[in-house]
């Protein structure tokens, strides 16, 4: 920062100019009221001339005119003329005519100073002197001030000092204006510069560039500023060792915060397989028991030549169908169960998780009596979200528990699972006949442990387990209140 642009918005420069401009304004009420004075005195003055003339002079001037003694009555007007303050003098006898006259101002006839109209502006203080010499009124004495110009005088006067006290605070004021930029400014916009420059992490000391070290009041402030900055430094240093520790001990913290948490979900996803095993069994088992049968009359057959081609050959088609049922119920059961890493950052087919889902539920569902309806799947089931199959999958597998678990006892059992597009996100939708969540419990239904089953029916985990799942694909899970049944809408971002 140098000088030549700082100064314009410097304290300093305002400081001294407000110091100019009061100094010079102080100077010139100062100068007005001593003129003023002055003048006020002067008039005193005048007031006491005209006193002293009358004291002094009247009766010799009465005398003079009485022995027409002409060339004294001049004199002693001539000697009045010279007082302080008088601008003329008549001296006029008792038929009216001046006979003696002394002015310094530019009258052309001096008869006019008697006449009514000479005065009329009130430029002059008038004072008339009757002359009368035992008792007998022998003439009359003019004596004039002017007045106008006693007061231009000191107007002219309090102008020239005010002038003069202008220039010479102005002076005085650069004077130390410079002292002070040459003595204090330039270090205090030395030490802003150091400040505005200095790294925390290399410890740099702050030093005035002066001859010699002074101890003053600059010199303090830059020893406070060095002793902070050594304290900042090796505070800093700690900050930094702190910090490298804190960076470690929160990246350990958080895989096994990570892990914990994917160990939470994966016993949860198998608590979840395991309230179904009944049901999958039996869905195994039923197919088992076909092929079974089918190859006991197939030996049976064949043992009394009563096979035929057509017959083998329906036979093999039927065990072929249920190998296919089972190797499906197994692949969903491989997809589901295993123990995903829970990364997010890959794509899931719509239809694909549901399929995987329905081939594990299903069987449930039929044996609650449960009616699932399927919308919109051949419409937008083929589009990819943001997910992770397994992790996605354990989230439907959870909604479609807790739907059959609520609905068992109904008379009207119905399942609904819908897809939808909404702006950028794909939006599963799982729906049953159940009343809906009650208000008072709305805002709490994904805390963790919170459950509204029979003691040892819930953990209280699904939910909450279900809405960390789905945040950290980015999207959201939430409870649809709009609608007089139970919906749970599941916002995943579509991937294009």
């Amino acid at each position: 920062m140098k000088i030549d642009k700082f100064i314009f918005r410097s304290i300093t420069v305002r400081l001294a100019l407000y110091s100019w401009l009061l100094i010079a304004f102080l100077a010139s009420v100062v100068v007005g009221f001593q003129m003023s004075h002055e003048y006020n005195h002067s008039k005193i003055v005048i007031e006491k001339q005209f006193k002293n003339i009358k004291n002094d002079y009247l009766t010799i001037l009465s005398k003079s005119l009485w022995d027409y003694s002409f060339e004294y009555a001049n004199l002693y007007t001539e000697v009045i003329k010279n007082l302080p303050f008088v601008s003329y003098v008549a001296l006029v006898n008792d038929a009216n005519k001046v006979i003696s006259f002394y002015s310094d101002e530019k009258i052309t006839k001096k008869e006019e100073v008697i006449t009514k109209d000479f005065n009329k502006d009130n430029m002059y203080k008038v004072q008339k002197y009757n002359l009368s010499y035992d008792g007998i009124r022998v003439g009359v004495l003019h004596v004039g001030v002017n007045l106008h110009k006693i007061r231009s005088s000191y107007i002219k006067k309090a102008k020239d000092f005010a002038f003069q006290g202008f220039i010479k605070s102005f002076i005085a004021c650069f004077i130390l204006f410079q002292l002070f930029k040459f003595l204090i400014l330039k270090h205090i916009l030395h030490i802003v510069n150091f400040l505005k420059v200095m790294d925390l992490k290399v410890y740099k000391e702050l030093k005035l560039n002066r001859p010699v070290n002074i101890q003053d009041e600059l010199q303090l402030v830059v020893d406070t500023i060095n002793s902070q900055n050594k304290k900042i430094f090796k505070t800093q240093e700690e900050l930094f060792r702190i910090n490298e520790n804190l960076a470690s001990e929160v990246e350990i913290r958080t895989k096994e915060r990570d892990q914990e948490r994917q160990n939470v979900i994966n016993s949860a996803r198998l608590a979840s397989l395991g309230t179904m095993a009944g049901g999958i069994a039996h869905e195994i088992n039923n197919p088992l028991n076909v092929i079974s049968s089918t190859l006991s009359f197939i030996k049976k057959a064949k043992r009394k030549g009563k096979l035929t081609d057509e017959r083998f050959d329906h036979s093999v088609e039927e065990i072929y169908s249920m190998v296919k049922r089972v190797n499906e119920i197994v692949e969903g059961l491989k997809k589901i169960s295993r123990n995903d890493s829970g990364g997010c950052d890959t794509s899931v087919v719509v239809n694909e998780c549901i399929n995987d889902v329905l081939k594990i539920s299903r069987l449930k569902i039929e044996n609650s009596k449960i009616d699932l309806i399927l919308n919109n799947l051949d419409i937008f089931g083929d589009e990819a979200v943001k997910g992770n199959l397994v992790q996605l999958s354990q989230v439907l597998i959870n909604l479609l528990n807790n739907s059959i678990d609520a609905i068992s006892e109904l008379d009207k059992k119905w399942i609904s699972i819908n897809v939808k597009k909404e702006n950028d996100f794909i939006v599963i939708s799982v729906a049953d006949s159940g009343a809906g969540i009650p208000e008072g419990i709305r805002s709490t239904i994904f805390d963790p442990f919170f459950t509204s089953k029979e003691v040892g029916k819930g953990t209280g985990l699904g939910l909450s387990l279900s809405k960390q799942i789905i945040e950290s694909f980015e999207g959201e899970l939430k409870l649809n209140s709009n609608v007089k049944n139970t919906c749970f809408e599941i916002y995943l971002k579509h991937i294009v």
